[in-house]
């Protein structure tokens, strides 16, 4: 009995079951995509069929033209929904605490995942954001209206001092090095701002879950978050890409690596010179605070 008391204690398991809810998102997003809403234009598919079926086996043929076609098959479907789970994991883990998100959270988020990818069938928004993209009056006025919300929200959480600069750099940092790491071998580095990616990062703005409208902010970037991984696959999280180039040689993993021993040695010697000093400071104020003052001592005997 006290074992089932464990498996269903919620505050035991709150990232488990925030996690089922990302799921049930991803199945809402995964029925929708069967219904007569959404589009399925199978023509590009069927031509990619029709050019290549003389240079390549039967096998082969169908993945590569799957694979330039997002067209899903079920272990597709069965990645993505992986995929979900571990990026909807990174994403929580170091904000999510002891909170408990409520019904209100969860319609939100399924109802922002939905609206989304009806969206999306508009052919006025369906456009990206990156290198190769040629500008209208209508996507700039799309673009300008949703920067400027998002601006102000963003300035909202700096005047209230909510925002989280640790966990937000994390992920640019990341992105950064991927970019530095593309650089080094080619200066034609295109970019490509995925929904679920920038979705991602927005949700990590809004942590403060005691406050509605970061609680109903962050389920609407989530819904988004799972809405493109279930649509697009992995390759939301992605944000550059370059002409095929062969892999790395041995002196530019040399050169890599160098570097990132020095860094890494570097962060090693700012942990233990000035972080384990700060800790030790910590542990001697606690010390003192835990033994009473004369004035304290007096009181209690008055006592």
């Amino acid at each position: 009995m006290r074992c089932i008391n464990n498996i269903f204690n919620l505050r035991k398991h709150i990232v488990t079951y925030y996690l089922l809810g990302c799921i049930s998102i991803f199945f809402s997003c995964q029925i929708l995509k069967t219904t007569s809403l959404i589009k399925n234009n199978k023509s590009n598919y069927n031509n990619c069929i029709n050019i290549l079926k003389y240079k390549l086996n039967n096998e082969d043929l169908v993945k590569v033209c799957e694979f330039l076609n997002h067209e899903e098959n079920f272990q597709n479907f069965v990645y993505n929904l992986f995929y979900t789970i571990i990026f909807s994991y990174v994403l929580v883990r170091e904000v999510i605490n002891d909170h408990f998100f409520n019904i209100k959270y969860w319609l939100l988020s399924h109802c922002s995942a939905i609206i989304f990818s009806l969206i999306g069938e508009l052919s006025i928004f369906q456009f990206s954001i990156d290198s190769d993209t040629q500008y209208n009056l209508s996507k700039y006025i799309i673009l300008s209206l949703l920067g400027i919300t998002l601006l102000l929200l963003i300035i909202r959480q700096l005047y209230y001092k909510k925002l989280n600069i640790i966990i937000i750099f994390k992920p640019i940092i990341v992105y950064f090095i991927v970019y530095i790491l593309l650089l080094s071998i080619t200066s034609d580095v295109k970019f490509h701002f995925h929904h679920s990616l920038i979705a991602g990062i927005l949700s990590l703005c809004f942590i403060d879950f005691k406050s509605k409208i970061d609680l109903y902010l962050h389920a609407i970037f989530i819904g988004i978050v799972i809405q493109g991984l279930n649509f697009f696959s992995l390759s939301e999280i992605l944000m550059f890409n370059i002409t095929d180039k062969s892999s790395p040689s041995l002196s530019l993993l040399a050169i890599i690596y160098t570097i990132f021993l020095g860094l890494w040695i570097f962060l090693l010697v700012i942990k233990v010179k000035y972080c384990k000093k700060n800790e030790n400071i910590s542990d001697e104020q606690l010390n003192l605070s835990l033994i009473p003052s004369r004035r304290e001592l007096e009181l209690y005997r008055r006592l």
